[in-house]
């Protein structure tokens, strides 16, 4: 997933825009965009397994495949 750093969209693909920069034919620049402001600011997005919310922060991966974000873990120190 994605997310817009622009309008905070969260999507699965970026729409593509080819770039020609005024020229006539190839070779043209692909630039992946937001589908919904057209802005090309976009970070990758996880959903966290717990409270549900996409992040683009730091997140936790278990071993099992999910995710928590850092609102939704704790690291607890071992006392001894």
């Amino acid at each position: 997933m994605y997310q817009c750093d622009n309008c905070g969209a969260v999507f699965g693909r970026p729409k593509i825009l080819r770039e020609n920069h005024g020229m006539v034919g190839p070779p043209y620049e692909e630039v992946p965009t937001c589908p919904y402001c057209g802005e090309p600011y976009l970070v990758e997005a996880v959903r966290c397994s717990c409270c549900g919310e996409y992040t683009t922060q730091s997140y936790v991966q278990t071993d099992d495949g999910h995710a928590y974000c850092e609102n939704c873990y704790v690291i607890k120190e071992p006392r001894w």
